[in-house]
């Protein structure tokens, strides 16, 4: 990517660790294009101060990314090219404008991966692996942890790591004081969710 204009666009925080990465690797990211509206980005912004982990390593992904148009209330209506791509035309509220480049990274959110889970047997619910106040699943004996059981961050997977962990071994009262903590993450993961759920275009 060194030296490609990119386009990087779509919903949630993951923009802004993307176009970083791609700005490491020399690309020239020329716009974040986030679907999600100003208020509502701003409402989560503010709450980051709950957790002041992810403010500072938000702030750090801002301060690299010092200079690059950051456009909310928008997304990528059509790319345009003959043999390769040329440009994006963005729909940013009732105008639309057209942005050159060679390259556009476009991601709307994540979804959990339940494939092994499903093949074990595990009940997967709204799209994500059911589990208990332990991580066990439905099958007696397999836990899950993680973005199977629902995408909440890394902070949320470590934690129900160490529950599904401890309470694999039969230790649940190491685990017990750790659903706390799961909660608080179960709480920013769902505050994430609603700051960048899609718009219905």
């Amino acid at each position: 990517v060194a030296g490609k204009r990119i386009v990087v666009a779509g919903s949630g925080p993951l923009l802004l660790a993307v176009a970083a990465t791609l700005k490491e690797r020399g690309a020239q990211v020329v716009a974040i294009v986030e679907q999600a509206p100003l208020p509502r980005v701003a409402r989560f912004a503010a709450a980051l101060l709950a957790t002041p982990g992810k403010l500072l390593q938000a702030l750090r992904l801002r301060r690299q990314l010092a200079g690059i148009p950051y456009r909310m209330n928008s997304h990528v209506l059509r790319a345009q090219g003959e043999q390769q791509l040329a440009r994006v035309v963005l729909q940013s509220g009732a105008r639309q404008q057209e942005i050159d480049c060679d390259y556009l990274a476009c991601g709307f959110g994540l979804i959990p991966n339940t494939e092994t889970a499903g093949a074990l047997g595990c009940t997967i619910t709204d799209g994500a692996v059911g589990v208990d106040r332990w991580q066990q699943t439905s099958v007696a004996d397999v836990y899950c942890a993680g973005e199977s059981t629902g995408i909440g961050g890394v902070d949320l997977a470590l934690v129900e790591g160490r529950i599904a962990g401890l309470a694999a071994l039969g230790d649940l009262a190491q685990a017990a004081p750790h659903i706390a903590s799961r909660r608080r993450w179960q709480s920013f993961a769902a505050r994430l969710a609603k700051a960048f759920a899609l718009r219905e275009e």
